[in-house]
């Protein structure tokens, strides 16, 4: 029965739910995580970035001014480069 019918007809529920299939904390640990973070195979990544060509080229002074209007507090990107660099 799950915990919610227990709960529901007054049974004591317990500490730790069971989950079907595993009888030691090891197995309860990798069935929760493969529930919760199943492994995906990550897409391969292209060989070669290639730049924009109608883009035009980036200098260090659009770089410090465009870093000047972002807040020092905000959290860093994917790169954890904060903005404050």
């Amino acid at each position: 029965m799950c915990a919610m019918k227990k709960i529901a007809a007054g049974s004591p529920v317990p500490r730790f739910l069971n989950l079907p299939g595993t009888l030691t904390a090891q197995e309860m640990n990798q069935a929760l995580l493969d529930e919760f973070f199943p492994s995906r195979p990550c897409a391969p990544l292209p060989l070669i970035l290639l730049p924009y060509s109608d883009s035009p080229e980036l200098t260090k002074e659009d770089i410090s001014s465009s870093l000047l209007k972002c807040s020092p507090s905000l959290a860093p990107g994917p790169d954890t480069i904060s903005y404050s660099v």
